[in-house]
């Protein structure tokens, strides 16, 4: 995708190739939007709906980043991540990330 476009879906879903080793899966009635594709630093908005971030595998020095409402999340490590911007929710199914919300960062790891 290009830097600044936006992906819709209506009825549908839709799987994007964000960098080597991550997908992310979209759900009905969801919308993001590529605000940097540059492998080394990835970055983009969560609009609408629901998402599902898979890293099989993070290189090093690579930066993925993801804004999903007042959050500002920097996937590190491998793993699951889902976000609702319905329930306004981030939940971590395996591995950790970096969550930053009014200037406060939390390290938010899968629940036991």
């Amino acid at each position: 995708m290009k830097e600044n476009s936006i992906l819709r879906t209506e009825e549908g879903r839709a799987e994007v190739l964000l960098t080597r080793g991550v997908y992310m899966r979209i759900g009905d009635k969801s919308s993001f939007k590529m605000l940097t594709n540059r492998l080394i630093d990835t970055r983009l908005e969560i609009l609408t709906g629901s998402a599902v971030v898979e890293a099989d595998e993070i290189v090093k020095d690579n930066n993925l980043t993801i804004l999903a409402g007042e959050a500002t999340v920097a996937v590190n490590k491998h793993g699951l991540y889902r976000f609702d911007l319905n329930t306004g929710s981030i939940k971590v199914f395996d591995g950790t990330a970096s969550v930053t919300v009014n200037g406060e960062t939390l390290l938010v790891a899968r629940a036991a």
